[in-house]
């Protein structure tokens, strides 16, 4: 059984990358998304909505601290499409503190892996782990993550 933050992480994917393919507004892609799974659990659509939010409306910061953590024979603009939804997605994620780090990166991971392979996956785990660490993200009782 997936839990309900995966399935809104993985909503939430489907959504950022429906914005990149499509050009289409935030509103229009959330209202498209509400009609198609009216049926779904509200919580799981609310969860989805607004980490989708959060990361469309943080792209520039978002992608601005991705490119930091990028070795130098890579460049943002050759990241998959889909690679680069699930790493924004996880650094809004990260950092709005919504959920604990370990959670929001061990989801991530697991997507990209179903939706993209292990190698990609690796790559994503790689980035968010760095960041966590860099930014040293709290825990939900206020214990620093470890390196």
């Amino acid at each position: 059984m997936i839990r309900k933050r995966t399935k809104s992480r993985s909503y939430a994917i489907q959504m950022l990358y429906t914005s990149i393919l499509t050009d289409a507004t935030l509103e229009c892609i959330i209202e498209d998304y509400r009609l198609e799974y009216h049926d779904k659990n509200q919580d799981i659509l609310n969860y989805a909505e607004s980490i989708f939010t959060l990361a469309y409306n943080n792209k520039e910061n978002d992608e601005a601290l991705i490119k930091e953590f990028l070795s130098e024979h890579c460049c943002i603009d050759r990241i998959d499409i889909l690679e680069l939804c699930i790493l924004r997605l996880g650094v809004s994620e990260l950092f709005s503190k919504e959920a604990p780090y370990f959670a929001v990166i061990s989801d991530y991971v697991a997507l990209a892996s179903s939706y993209i392979g292990i190698k990609p996956a690796s790559f994503i785990n790689k980035i968010l782990d760095d960041i966590k660490n860099k930014f040293i993200i709290e825990l939900e009782d206020g214990r620093k993550a470890s390196n």
